[in-house]
């Protein structure tokens, strides 16, 4: 320790010596100076303890230690040769990815094709209730025809049974009327109702086909279960169909049945008097007229054959279509269409629509469904896991490298990393 100013000097200057001491003063001087430790330690310089410097392999009391080692306490070193194997993910590299890629397109496409079938199945089967109501409609006003037939028959039989002789010739005239009238009637109904159970039927297996569809989960049942609404939906609307094409033949049979009757009348009164001109131009006029009858009988009946064969097979739109041909042929010799029918054949048309475009994506949804399967079946087979290509080995020293236990020079890495570039870009 060193002091910056000798205690000495600091009581000299407390008692200066060019004045006389007093008394007092001597006592004063006679006496000694405490000083505290807190002044000494504020006249001291500060001085470094030697333990608190660092010095390696020496702890703070003096005593070895190991030294830090600041590079890594361990040391170890690098062999010659460094060695390793080359593998690759052969799912990879095989067509897996785009395989499974594939597969989660085709169930994607599936499951919308498969709903598409669902949605065209309910509107085929929505439209064959209206084509079953229709046909209702057709059957309610042939129940009507046929109870006023009925009831004219009745009335006519009545008057006809007590007739008197004066009367008795026009009453069983009008008995044969109201009789034909009646059956006619009766067989209208029957075909009325005839047509009315099948489509109502097949409208009911359509909405059942339908729901079905709707309701299920897999694409395959909800392509198969469309496809028979479709069925359904086509049967029933060449039922209808078949329906107005027979009431179209019913239509021109009679206006055959009238031109044939006309004709022999005009031929009976031409020949009376062949020398009449204008007679002679009626039976000309009523020979062309049953001619055009008989041609469009001819081809109504052919129509009508091809909606029976339509319906044998559930062709809606064949039906429908060759229904149409009937009513035009019938319509150009002067028969017309009753309104309820015309109504029906319409829904039909509509039916045959709806039922083919139900066909359709029945059939896209199930080629779909074969492509998801097919796809899956694909992906499943695509390999998995990793397999060695070859074992790498470089040579620290001597910097070569080598592939497989073969030395790769500069033009045959540069041979390999070509080789390597094609190959990815064909994948």
């Amino acid at each position: 320790m060193k002091w910056l100013f000798p205690l000495t000097a600091t009581l000299l200057i407390l008692s200066p010596p060019l004045f006389a001491q007093t008394a007092e003063e001597k006592k004063e001087e006679k006496q000694t100076v405490k000083v505290s430790k807190r002044i000494c330690n504020r006249l001291l310089d500060h001085q470094d303890r030697a333990d608190v410097e660092y010095r390696p392999g020496v702890d703070v009391r003096g005593k070895k230690v190991v030294a830090a080692d600041l590079d890594g306490s361990t040391k170890f070193k690098l062999p010659d040769e460094i060695t390793f194997d080359i593998s690759i993910d052969a799912g990879r590299y095989m067509g897996g990815p785009k395989d499974k890629a594939n597969a989660a397109q085709a169930a994607a496409t599936a499951s919308a094709k498969a709903i598409a079938a669902s949605t065209a199945a309910t509107s085929a089967a929505s439209s064959a209730d209206t084509a079953a109501s229709e046909a209702e409609a057709v059957y309610n006003d042939a129940q009507t025809t046929y109870d006023t037939a009925q009831s004219d028959y009745d009335t006519a039989l009545a008057a006809y049974q007590n007739r008197v002789p004066a009367t008795s010739a026009a009453l069983k005239a009008s008995l044969e009327t109201s009789l034909s009238t009646l059956e006619t009637a009766e067989a209208d109904l029957s075909n009325a109702k005839s047509v009315y159970d099948q489509v109502a039927a097949s409208a009911a297996s359509a909405s059942s086909s339908a729901s079905s569809s709707d309701a299920s989960i897999a694409g395959e049942t909800k392509a198969s279960e469309a496809a028979s609404a479709a069925t359904s939906a086509s049967k029933a609307s060449a039922q209808a169909s078949l329906y107005a094409a027979q009431e179209a033949l019913t239509g021109v049979q009679s206006i055959q049945s009238a031109a044939d009757a006309s004709y022999e009348a005009a031929k009976s009164a031409y020949k009376a008097d062949k020398s009449n001109v204008a007679l002679k131009t009626a039976m000309e006029t009523a020979y062309t007229t049953l001619q055009d009858a008989n041609t469009a009988v001819e081809t109504v009946t052919s129509a009508v054959s091809e909606v029976e064969t339509a319906v044998a097979s559930s062709d809606g739109n064949t039906a429908q279509t060759a229904a149409t041909s009937a009513v035009t042929a019938a319509t150009d010799v002067g028969y017309a269409e009753a309104a309820n029918v015309s109504d029906l054949r319409t829904a039909a048309t509509t039916l045959a629509t709806d039922a083919d475009a139900a066909q359709t994506a029945a059939s896209e949804a199930t080629t779909a469904n074969k492509d998801l399967i097919k796809s899956y079946k694909k992906a499943s087979k695509a390999p998995s896991g990793s397999f060695k290509v070859g074992k790498v080995k470089f040579n620290l020293k001597n910097k070569r490298l080598y592939l497989n236990g073969e030395l790769l020079n500069n033009n045959s890495e540069a041979e390999v990393a070509a080789a390597c570039r094609e190959f990815y870009k064909k994948r």
